[in-house]
């Protein structure tokens, strides 16, 4: 179904045997859904790892399978599959003794798209992101109304629990984490790093995200570009914020 009116993202789903990603748009009338080349990626430190010995542990039939970038500090491998990516880090784990943190692909696609889950997007042609203050009109199948009759019928009997529905909404669009089977609460502040060091092309090794020492990279040499966030929280209306 092709709906004439605006829609919201609501469902991004990883095909590694075809080499895509389907994303789902959603409104009152239906939902239909767009197919998109894509490759997962990681970020891994020269440091410990220098091209020569990356190249040196990796069998022939993976070194086929994936892409390398490498500037003076960092590098970036660009997989056929996230299976690989995954064996590309165990690998680097049995090898050197550092695994890497690994977003997985539906977000991946999203942080390089520039979109959000309940993102709202004129689908009338190819689909177009755009800034609205409407609360997404979606429908979900564990809901038996829309989401929107859901919150306003939570408003008058459970206000605490739409109170938490919208955090949770909220927190899936700015985060690019699915409303339902993501991480916990307790994570979001994780997800939260792990997006703007995504973007950044800065490798995060499982120690350092199990030690909690994202600070580092805050109060030494590397820089992280938060203004892309900055933009997105207080210019668009879903996110009701301002610049203070």
């Amino acid at each position: 179904m092709r709906p004439n009116t605006q829609s919201f993202l609501t469902s991004v789903n990883y095909i590694p045997e075809k080499r895509q990603v389907t994303v789902e748009f959603s409104n009152k009338e239906g939902k239909f859904s767009r197919r998109y080349s894509f490759f997962p990626k990681m970020h891994f430190s020269q440091e410990k790892i220098s091209k020569e010995n990356f190249f040196a542990v990796l069998p022939k039939d993976c070194v086929q399978k994936i892409r390398v970038t490498f500037n003076e500090k960092n590098a970036t491998v660009f997989a056929a599959t996230f299976s690989d990516l995954k064996r590309i880090n165990n690998l680097l784990r049995k090898c050197f003794g550092v695994e890497y943190n690994l977003i997985e692909p539906e977000r991946q696609f999203l942080i390089e798209k520039g979109w959000g889950y309940f993102d709202c997007f004129d689908v009338k042609d190819e689909p177009i992101l755009v800034d609205s203050s409407f609360f997404p009109d979606v429908t979900f199948d564990f809901l038996s109304d829309s989401l929107r009759e859901t919150i306003n019928d939570l408003l008058v009997n459970n206000k605490a629990l739409a109170r938490e529905l919208v955090y949770r909404i909220v927190s899936s669009r700015l985060l690019k984490i699915p409303l339902v089977g993501r991480e916990d609460s307790r994570d979001l502040d994780d997800a939260f790093l792990e997006n703007i060091f995504f973007e950044s092309g800065k490798p995060v090794s499982l120690e350092s995200k199990q030690a909690k020492t994202f600070e580092k990279y805050f109060f030494g040499k590397s820089k992280i570009d938060f203004s892309k966030l900055v933009m997105l929280l207080s210019a668009r209306p879903f996110s009701n914020l301002g610049f203070e």
